[in-house]
């Protein structure tokens, strides 16, 4: 009888730690594309309206679709702006929409443009390079990958964010 109390004790601490406990992969320990994810998650590009409500149809439905998360319809939408209207930020949005739907050759290509047709100063470059990166480690070119990284300003957000993620390949392909 003296026992049973003991017994019950452990008993319960075995059942809050099991739990309690974490399951699935910790932070240190998560693949390289489960950390794009966590970057998704973490934050999505805020839309922001730089033409007056949209100036044409489909750019005003790409963005309704953007805003409500439908990536494939937004990156569709997108590509039908014509090509006199469309700006940078289309392009981004494109290139964004297309690598959260898994189409991720067509989204680097989209923020290559993006690269190309921005001033490094530009916030929107930032994010591109950024993006592109995750699209390297996507496609598995973890060597572009981490070429590209290491073309980044030290003390980038960009850089700082994608750090952990060229570590993870670090150590996955030792």
């Amino acid at each position: 009888m003296k026992y049973i109390l003991p017994i019950v004790a452990i008993i319960t601490a075995l059942i809050t730690f099991l739990y309690l406990k974490p399951s699935g992969p910790q932070k240190s320990d998560a693949t390289p594309e489960e950390k794009i994810i966590s970057i998704f998650n973490d934050e999505k590009p805020p839309y922001i309206d730089r033409y007056n409500n949209g100036q044409s149809e489909a750019r005003n439905v790409a963005i309704s679709h953007y805003k409500n998360d439908d990536f494939k319809k937004a990156g569709e939408t997108f590509a039908q702006i014509e090509l006199n209207q469309r700006t940078v930020y289309d392009n981004f949005y494109q290139a964004y929409s297309q690598l959260r739907s898994n189409q991720n050759m067509d989204a680097m290509i989209g923020f290559g443009k993006v690269i190309r047709d921005s001033k490094a100063e530009d916030n929107i470059y930032q994010q591109a390079k950024l993006y592109q990166i995750l699209c390297l480690v996507s496609l598995k070119d973890h060597k572009r990958a981490k070429d590209f990284f290491d073309q980044l300003p030290e003390g980038s957000k960009a850089k700082n964010k994608l750090q952990p993620i060229i570590q993870r390949l670090d150590q996955v392909s030792k």
